[in-house]
């Protein structure tokens, strides 16, 4: 299975920092946070990775290269002009159409079964599976509603539902299935966009609950934070 890192913003809630460094390498204990997402994969097997790049792109192609300093093989996908996370992942589609993919965003930290994972998307025959959590601030980040049989059947604001639905948020980590292409836009957002509607034409949409470790490491706070939570765990 192949995987892409969603690495071409611009970073705007860490400026200024990421104004002469792009936010995939900014440095966590030691390391570059696209470090830990690299490392991630590899632990799970996954190593043909498809990055995309927009700002400041040739300083992560200098630091990642060709990926074998990692033993893995990278490709990169450059934006002249940003796509958003639904339009990087339509152009990429050449390197990702031939089988299901791992779709995961570059400042995140996780610990997750990725296995498990894979296992649940296969089993439920899914169009994509979205990696979800509880969170007591779901409502800030957008809820995700999910069935008894773990299907999704809320999307943030844009799909409602009349039946019980466990609202959760999402991770930033997807499976996803070459059918998804048919859904994306050329430019915009995946959860905006594609979706709502594979959500609307019944597709096989479903949530994994995951309940261990994760940081979204978009804001200064959230840097701190991992530092310290670094320390104390091994991702």
């Amino acid at each position: 299975m192949k995987a892409m890192i969603l690495a071409a913003g611009l970073g705007m809630r860490m400026r200024p920092l990421t104004e002469k460094i792009p936010k995939p390498l900014l440095y966590v204990n030691g390391a570059p946070i696209i470090h830990y997402t690299l490392n991630f994969l590899k632990k799970y097997g996954i190593t043909d990775v498809v990055i995309n790049l927009h700002h400041l792109a040739e300083q992560i192609r200098e630091n990642l290269g060709d990926g074998s300093s990692f033993g893995m093989n990278i490709t990169y996908s450059f934006e002249p002009e940003i796509l958003g996370t639904g339009g990087g992942i339509k152009k990429a589609e050449k390197y990702l159409s031939d089988s299901a993919f791992i779709v995961i965003n570059s400042d995140i930290l996780i610990d997750v079964d990725l296995n498990d994972v894979i296992r649940f998307h296969k089993e439920r025959n899914a169009t994509a599976t979205m990696v979800l959590r509880k969170d007591e601030n779901v409502e800030k980040y957008g809820a995700i509603g999910i069935d008894k049989e773990n299907r999704i059947r809320q999307f943030l604001n844009i799909i409602k539902s009349d039946e019980a639905v466990t609202r959760l948020m999402f991770t930033g980590i997807h499976i996803l299935e070459p059918k998804i292409f048919a859904y994306l836009p050329e430019k915009g957002c995946i959860n905006h966009l594609a979706y709502p509607e594979m959500i609307k034409k019944g597709e096989r949409v479903f949530g994994y609950v995951m309940d261990g470790y994760w940081r979204d490491l978009g804001t200064p706070e959230a840097f701190s934070s991992a530092k310290k939570e670094l320390m104390e765990r091994s991702l």
